[in-house]
């Protein structure tokens, strides 16, 4: 087959308009897609530790760890497929465009058998790799063999679901991930009702929302994208070749993100055992759900910090990134004070009485995400201005330092689990108050200094809302979800009251006129 060159020059603008309407719809399928994502991050949490034991329930978010660490295999190519698409269909060149589609489809199929292959010995050995309660031997592996597969499932089918990234079909993407989501959370209340109390019924919901996911996938890309199909004779080496090299730091960089953030529970399970790994996976999802939140507000940080990068508008482009770390850290400092606050009466009403020891645990993991989290949206600046090499080895280098560092404090402390909470929090803090911040004024050309003040409005901000809150706890007795609900609501009509009387003229001014449009998207919206 002829060689095809793809072009490694990514600046160019899509012409596709997405249907009227589908600001709305977009904003509606990802505001209920990270619904779910919190139903199953915090609210089915309790149900499910009632069901199956604190001791079977860890084992769960450790299988999702297992399945993150495979996962490492096929971003090299995952991560670059979808750009390099859409450039081939926005220039009508379908025979290239069908060569990157086929060519990511069947290294993926590769990956999937190979990675398969490496399985096997983790699945059978599994009783030497993770501790588990004895007569749960079968149980353990049977959860492991379905997140496997599960994730098998998905990467074949991934490449499929680029369709709806090349056409600017957020609401279709999110459509597919509430599908999966919707099916897993049903299966999981119904089959752990009906079925089975045990970890066999959590795996069989993980393997048949995966394949419901595929096939939406697979019909999605069908409406989206018909012309392009699978063929045999659509493959290139010289395609994969620059699948992989466009990506390498960004594998680099998720292999120190996993270092950081999916190694504690590996360690505090071999380590402490499984009554421990549950007690610290079940208070580690208040931090899940924050980051997952940081994460979907972010991202749509990307593309102006893009737009203003290209039109070369430095001044605008700082005076952006300054104000989204500002108001992105002041939302996000209002329900990480909360938490952290209310730390104690919350663990009480969520899992119960017995588990109001571990607020102490609850607060290490999720206070210093005021910072780490305040910082996100410098990541978008990273990856818009193509400076992601060292941000990458320096995340692979902390990384690892991190992982000694947790397993120095696990095994050479009386810190027992605090100790890998507080490996994590040292390392990732250093790394994104240190050298993210910096790094992102020097790519800039100004000041290293220059993000700190609205890094430091954050911090006061985080430990502000979280004094009040736990003086409130020590001195009123909050026994009902009633309240902290209450208790959490006037703090936070306290904070908005504050943030506004300080907030710059200039500020207000946006800040109305942005509620005014989207006030009246809504109302026209509704008419409609």
């Amino acid at each position: 087959m002829e060689k095809i060159e793809i072009s490694t020059n990514v600046s160019v603008s899509l012409s596709y308009i997405p249907p009227k309407g589908s600001l709305s719809l977009n904003l509606i399928a990802n505001l209920f897609n990270l619904s779910l994502s919190i139903i199953l991050g915090i609210v089915i949490v309790p149900y499910l530790i009632r069901k199956l034991g604190i001791e079977s329930y860890g084992l769960i978010p450790l299988t999702n760890y297992f399945i993150q660490y495979l996962s490492l295999a096929s971003l090299a190519i995952n991560s670059a497929v979808g750009r390099y698409l859409a450039i081939a269909l926005e220039r009508n060149e379908h025979l290239k465009a069908n060569s990157i589609f086929n060519t990511a489809f069947k290294a993926n199929l590769a990956i999937a058998t190979v990675l398969g292959l490496l399985c096997i010995p983790i699945i059978v050995y599994l009783d030497k790799i993770v501790s588990f309660p004895p007569g749960m031997q079968f149980q353990a592996q049977y959860l492991f063999s379905c997140g496997f597969i599960s994730f098998f499932i998905g990467l074949v089918f991934s490449t499929f679901g680029v369709s709806g990234w090349c056409r600017n079909r957020f609401d279709l993407i999110n459509a597919v991930n509430i599908l999966r989501q919707g099916v897993y959370l049903s299966l999981v209340l119904f089959l752990l009702s009906y079925y089975r109390s045990d970890l066999v019924s959590i795996g069989n919901a993980l393997v048949i929302s995966a394949f419901f996911a595929a096939l939406a996938n697979y019909f999605l890309s069908r409406f989206l994208l018909p012309n392009l199909k699978i063929r045999s004779g659509y493959f290139d080496w010289s395609v994969l070749k620059t699948l992989f090299s466009s990506s390498s730091w960004i594998t680099i960089n998720l292999l120190g993100s996993i270092l950081y953030l999916r190694i504690d529970l590996v360690i505090i399970n071999k380590v402490f055992g499984p009554i421990a790994n549950g007690e610290y996976a079940s208070v580690l999802q208040w931090s899940t759900v924050l980051r997952m939140l940081g994460s979907a507000i972010s991202s749509v940080f990307g593309p102006p910090f893009a737009f203003l990068y290209a039109k070369n508008q430095g001044e605008e482009l700082l005076q952006y990134a300054r104000k989204t770390i500002r108001y992105f850290g002041l939302i996000l400092a209002l329900p990480i004070g909360l938490i952290c606050g209310f730390s104690k009466p919350l663990l009480t009403l969520w899992l119960g009485p017995e588990f109001a020891k571990l607020s102490s645990l609850l607060i290490l993991l999720t206070i210093h995400l005021c910072i780490n989290i305040a910082v996100y949206p410098l990541f978008e600046l990273q990856t818009s201005m193509l400076k992601v090499k060292l941000p990458g080895l320096v995340t692979f280098i902390m990384g690892i330092a991190n992982f000694l560092l947790a397993l120095l404090l696990a095994t050479h402390t009386n810190l027992g689990i605090y100790g890998v909470a507080l490996a994590g929090a040292i390392m990732l803090t250093l790394k994104n108050f240190f050298f993210t911040p910096i790094y992102g004024a020097l790519i800039l050309g100004k000041p290293w200094y220059i993000f700190y003040k609205d890094l430091f409005a954050t911090i006061i901000a985080t430990t502000g809302v979280f004094i009040i809150a736990k003086v409130w706890q020590d001195l009123l007795l909050l026994s009902s979800w009633v309240n902290l609900v209450t208790a959490s609501s006037v703090i936070g009509l306290l904070y908005i009251a504050v943030l506004w009387i300080f907030m710059p003229s200039d500020d207000k001014i946006l800040f109305q006129e942005k509620f005014s449009y989207f006030a009246k998207r809504a109302r026209a919206n509704v008419r409609k």
